[in-house]
This record gives C-alpha cells, structure tokens and sequence, in this order.
C-alpha cells in the first residue's frame, strides 16, 4: 500500500515539476533556472532505478550545473547512498560538469534521513601506486613467489630487463613446492610481461632456463631438513642421557 501511494505522489510530483517544485528551489534555495535540458542517457540500466528529475541547467548567474531531484515520501535510511550512487555515474558521464542534488521530502513523518556522508566516507580521490617506480630489488626479496612476479613491472634501474627476469626466474624456482606451481607461476610471469612489451623476451628466458625443481634447493625443504636435523641432534643427546644413566 505504501508503495502505490508513493508511485502515486512520483507520478503527481514529475507532472508538475517544472511548474511547482521548481519555484521552491528559487525560492529556498536562491537557484533561478533560466535554461534546462533533460539528461537522455538511461541510468536504470546502470542503478536500477530512474532518476525523478535530471537536467542541465543554466542559472540567472552564469552557473552551468546538474541538477537532480529526488522525491521521498519516507525515511529511506539508503537515501544518501541512492544519490551517491546518480553523483557518481553523472560524474563519470560528465566529468566537467558540477552536481547539486536536493531531495524534496513529502512524508508525514519528521524526517531522519541522513543528508551528508562523515569525513572520512567522502570520496576524495585515490592514492596511485605505480609499480614501474618500485625497485625491483623489493620484490625479488619476498618469499611469495606471487609478489616476485610483480617484479616484471618495476623499476629495473641500470639493469637489462633479461637479467631482471632471469633473477625472477630463479626466485620462482627456489620458492616453488612443485613443478606444476611453477609452471602455474612462469604463465602468470608470462602474462604479465606484456604491459613492459618484455612477453617475447620472458617466454625466450623461461625456454633457455632448465625449469625441473631440484628439491634440494627449496627454501621448505631448507627449513624441514634443519628442522629434522635439530630434533635428531635432540634425539641423540637424549638417548645418550638416558643410557649413561
């Protein structure tokens, strides 16, 4: 029933819009819109949902902006995140363009709706994490053969890119359980080394490098035959103990 209702006050609402909701915002909110014209694109297939009023607007100052309108006829505690959701698609359709977004509120109830998002929700910007300035030397050093292969893209330095993808190679092979894990890793190292435009020379390297895993060599096995080593050596002075006991 509340939603039919609400149906019907939309409805109401867009007929008269440029009549009478309009002038509110001239008198309310100080805009006086001499120009408009509707924003064709469709954001339903985007977000689901129509927007009750979009245009571009000219203002008796001179301002060029967006104006969207949404009405509401109840407390919908997902009302904020509903307009960022038109802000941004409208900021990605028109990058140029300002936004002004009002909700015209029509409900009985004394409105709780959440109006401005905190401080620390407010989107900003992002911080760029550009991996061609990061010395190679940093990954070569991790013991996640993963974060090894990202070193395709980092800085190189002074060094030729095959002596780059040849240390890589060998990481890859220290710290790889088997040899499918490392076939799964040479791909991926393949892969990537094609946003350097290196796949030619990564694909050459890998096929002149021997890829057999000798298991002497893997940083697991290392630390299990310490580790054997050591409770063996703890064994032996134990049984020694006991049988000079």
């Amino acid at each position: 029933m509340k939603k039919q209702r609400a149906q019907i006050y939309d409805k109401i609402l867009k007929e008269n819009l440029e009549s009478a909701v309009l002038p509110l915002l001239q008198r309310y909110m100080g805009i006086t819109i001499l120009e408009s014209k509707p924003i064709a694109e469709a954001l339903h297939s985007t977000i689901k949902r129509e927007a009750d009023y979009l245009r571009i607007v000219l203002t008796d100052t001179g301002e060029e902006f967006i104006l969207h309108i949404e009405f509401q006829s109840t407390n919908d505690r997902q009302m904020l995140y509903r307009v960022a959701e038109y802000d941004g698609f409208l900021r990605r359709k028109y990058p140029n363009l300002p936004i002004r977004h009002f909700v015209v509120y029509i409900g009985s109830e004394e409105p709780s709706m959440i109006t401005q998002l905190e401080e620390n929700l407010v989107f900003k910007g992002f911080q760029l994490v550009n991996i061609h300035k990061i010395d190679y030397t940093a990954f070569l050093q991790s013991q996640i053969p993963e974060e090894i292969i990202l070193g395709v893209l980092s800085d190189f330095g002074k060094e030729p890119p095959e002596v780059i993808i040849r240390l890589i190679l060998r990481r890859l092979k220290q710290l790889s359980n088997n040899e499918n894990d490392l076939h799964k890793y040479l791909d991926q190292l393949n892969l990537l080394s094609q946003a350097r435009k290196l796949d030619s020379l990564t694909a050459k390297t890998i096929k002149e490098m021997p890829i057999t895993i000798d298991i002497r060599e893997n940083a697991l096995y290392k630390e299990a035959i310490e580790l054997g080593l050591k409770e063996g050596m703890e064994e032996g002075i134990k049984k020694g103990m006991e049988k000079g006991m």
